[in-house]
């Protein structure tokens, strides 16, 4: 953020003159704030002091959201601290922000300079903003998401970029695609925007392949994901995120090319990954295949790496004791770090109780093969497993003693009941863990009180469930259910729907 303040090139030439001044000494932040602050004067370039508005966001906790409202071509916009839980903290805290936008018809290329245009500051209340802009046209802060900040718009505001992003999305650059989709549904999380509205923003998604939209996109629905999964309604949102991902997953294709980039490569597991899980039936099935032929000959048919976590764990899921006995065959053969710790996860992905009851008891097993310093995935694998859940919280239960011994002490019954704490999504389960820490509070030892506080955790995310879970159902039902009431219901097909439900009914 402070080099798009300065300039690239004066921030480059302010920290080789704090480099040159103080070679070989100690320093303090104000060293560096004094020779970026020299720098600034000596460029020329129209700032408000460095060490003024750099201070706030080195010292203090958080960074803000800006909240923007639009009267014709006058824009105002306050701020305040993001946060996800309002109760949280009750301090109020400001910072100096450095403020930049792009209007429709300005773009694409006013997303090229981040050059500050404006400032909102600590001492204001709010900022007034004169911007022309034509009717209907739609305006997004914080080009290149290069300001540390969230931004919030209202309701209109929002509607007109939602139908810019269904108008030509590529306008718009990816960077501050990702930014909308990012502060839509975390601002949702937190209660400040309608989760119907912040839906509403990735609808578009069926039409984009980059990366970094899509990025941003799993990793706050990942969020839902969790919290929807003991609902009847996560049906819904497993068919409406299949439906977006359809586009992008027959782009990238199965199958890894001579000339893929990097990030082509990291693009093609994340969206394998969720349309494998979610129960594609073209991803389920190419991956079942090809751990089929890696039974058969593994190595003729070795399975690339990238591509290694997500064919096991599907293989696993879709399969009995037959592939999970060969997967843990490999492991106790395998010397290769990277591998290990691979199959070690894939190996909790099974949907046989039995199997994940034995593989959570061989983690505390000195005999079995797993290093001590992998057992605690092993738990991990097996709760973040929506069909683990009740099976690793059954083992911490009845074996944390032995889990304490097995690790000498207990930090790692602390971090097992943390970890779990957030898989939980009923009330019955919560009361369960509360009733687990009392119960054994003077046994857990120092893990009592983290357990204590995973429980508060988990009763707030129970309270979250509650108040968004119906209006969350309500919208996806009306998006991907033929007939349904939503602004924009996705045409799909009914073999997918009846697959997908029984997917969901069998899990």
């Amino acid at each position: 953020m402070l080099r798009h303040i300065l300039t690239p090139e004066t921030f480059r030439k302010g920290v080789q003159r704090y480099l040159t001044a103080h070679s070989w000494n100690n320093t303090i932040p104000e060293d560096l704030f004094a020779a970026l602050e020299e720098q600034r004067i000596e460029d020329n370039i129209d700032s408000h002091p460095v060490d003024h508005f750099f201070v706030a966001w080195t010292t203090q906790p958080g960074y803000p959201v800006i909240y923007v409202t639009r009267e014709n071509d006058k824009f105002t916009v306050t701020q305040e601290r993001f946060l996800l839980k309002d109760d949280e903290v009750t301090e109020q805290l400001k910072w100096f922000v450095p403020l930049t936008w792009t209007t429709e018809s300005q773009a694409p290329v006013g997303f090229e300079s981040t050059e500050t245009k404006d400032w909102i500051s600590p001492s204001d209340t709010s900022k007034e903003l004169n911007i022309e802009t034509n009717p209907g046209e739609w305006i997004i802060f914080n080009n290149q998401e290069t300001g540390y900040y969230r931004v919030n718009y209202d309701p209109e505001s929002w509607k007109l970029i939602i139908q810019g992003l269904h108008r030509d999305h590529n306008v718009i650059h990816p960077v501050n695609r990702a930014q909308l989709l990012d502060d839509a549904l975390n601002l949702a999380r937190a209660g400040k925007l309608e989760y119907s509205l912040a839906l509403e923003v990735t609808h578009y998604l069926g039409l984009d392949q980059d990366y970094i939209p899509w990025a941003a996109a799993l990793n706050a629905f990942s969020f839902l994901d969790r919290r929807l999964t003991s609902d009847d309604g996560h049906q819904y949102f497993k068919i409406f995120v299949l439906n977006l991902l359809r586009g992008v997953y027959d782009e990238l294709g199965f199958e890894e090319k001579s000339g893929d980039t990097q990030v082509r490569l990291l693009h093609r597991v994340s969206v394998l990954t969720w349309a494998c899980r979610l129960g594609l039936e073209d991803c389920v099935n190419r991956a079942v295949d090809i751990f089929k032929a890696y039974k058969g000959d593994a190595e003729n048919n070795p399975i690339p790496a990238n591509l290694r976590s997500l064919v096991f764990c599907t293989a696993l899921e879709n399969g009995g004791e037959e592939e999970w006995n060969l997967l843990w065959e490999r492991y106790q053969e395998s010397v290769i770090t990277t591998e290990q710790v691979t199959i070690l996860s894939a190996l909790g992905c099974t949907r046989n109780q039995s199997l994940l009851a034995q593989y959570l008891e061989k983690s505390i097993d000195g005999t079995s093969g797993i290093r001590k310093q992998d057992a605690s995935s092993v738990f991990s694998a097996v709760y973040s497993n929506p069909d683990g859940v009740a099976t690793a919280f059954n083992f911490l239960k009845d074996k944390f003693l032995e889990i304490a011994n097995f690790y000498g002490g207990m930090n790692a019954v602390s971090n097992s009941i943390t970890g779990i704490a957030g898989r939980l999504t009923t009330e019955e389960q919560v009361d369960e863990l509360e009733k687990f820490i009392a119960d054994n509070r003077e046994a857990l030892g120092s893990a009592a009180e983290s357990g204590t506080n995973a429980v508060e955790a988990a009763k707030a995310d129970l309270s979250w469930t509650s108040t968004h879970k119906d209006g969350i159902i309500t919208w996806l039902r009306n998006q991907v259910v033929p007939g349904g009431n939503g602004s924009g219901n996705i045409a799909i097909n009914i073999i997918i729907i009846t697959a997908t439900f029984l997917v969901a009914v069998c899990t």
